[in-house]
């Protein structure tokens, strides 16, 4: 079995190991909020750990995997038609092709990761909060930002405090609707 089909999760758990693939390969850890220096140390030594996000949307599912400076290392996006593992499991063996065999620190994202998070006890972040702190980090100047979802669009008000309005109730204007 290809390396990418297996995901270490924190505890490594053979329950939820085994529902990843089989034995695994990439860890799970804290993230850039809240690590440690030796974490940290790990992430930025050369040859360290890679940071992946995966955002599993209501159409498509997106690996970003970043080196310890934030440099992009792979960005890809890829239609799940409704087999958001299956096509998860390809844009990992892709990366894998890529990068080689590397250890990853993973965090997830989207309206279909919740689930697998707790399944696979990887750290689950909110879109939202995963967007606004992207672009804190990358954009600090942005006033507001469009996030146009196959379900939903939300707009992020950065001036004055966080505020997000979303239009959960009609797909005009999402991702699913542009289609």
């Amino acid at each position: 079995m290809n390396t990418a089909d297996r995901i270490r999760t924190t505890g490594e758990n053979p329950e939820t190991d085994a529902v990843a693939g089989t034995e695994p390969i990439a860890e799970s850890t804290a993230g850039p909020v809240g690590e440690t220096a030796a974490e940290s140390a790990a992430l930025r030594g050369p040859g360290g750990i890679l940071r992946a996000g995966i955002d599993i949307g209501s159409t498509t599912v997106k690996l970003v995997i970043l080196d310890g400076n934030g440099t992009a290392l792979f960005a890809e996006c890829r239609r799940h038609h409704a087999r958001t593992r299956e096509a998860a499991a390809e844009l990992l063996r892709q990366a894998a092709s890529q990068l080689g065999d590397r250890r990853l620190a993973v965090h997830l994202t989207g309206s279909g990761a919740l689930g697998l998070s707790g399944l696979l006890s990887i750290p689950f972040v909110q879109e939202v909060a995963a967007v606004a702190e992207a672009i804190g980090q990358k954009a600090p100047q942005t006033d507001a930002a469009i996030e146009l979802g196959g379900e939903d669009a939300k707009i992020i008000y950065f001036r004055g405090g966080l505020d997000e309005r979303m239009n959960g109730v009609c797909a005009g204007g999402t991702g699913s609707f542009i289609d």
